[in-house]
């Protein structure tokens, strides 16, 4: 579509909201002309808390935690977690067992989460 539109550039926006490694590999799809590819879970999970604890530094703790909400959201949603799990990461009040639960939400299985 882009060779077609003539459009040099396109925009990714809330595409990019809890998958921030988009923006990558759209750019490798586009310059080799192959097939989008996601990066391995372990990396996602790996960018998630990374952008997590960064927010946490950034804002402070609480701060941070609140911040971020809108984000552990999508990176809950994202990672295919339950609505039980992405619940309770939204309205955890501790920043290191909202950390404990967005690890959780990227290793894939369905356990329990008590609210």
């Amino acid at each position: 579509m882009l060779a077609a539109s003539g459009a040099d550039a396109v925009m990714i926006g809330r595409a990019a909201l809890g998958r921030p490694w988009l923006a990558g590999a759209l750019g490798a799809a586009l310059a080799c002309g192959a097939a989008l590819v996601q990066p391995p879970r372990a990396a996602q999970k790996a960018a998630a808390l990374e952008h997590f604890e960064a927010l946490l530094g950034l804002f402070g703790r609480e701060q941070g935690l609140r911040h971020a909400r809108k984000h552990l959201s999508a990176y809950a949603s994202h990672a295919g977690a339950n609505e039980a799990l992405r619940l309770a990461l939204v309205t955890c009040e501790n920043a290191a067992a909202a950390m404990a639960l967005l690890a959780l939400a990227f290793a894939g299985d369905d356990q329990e989460i008590a609210a």
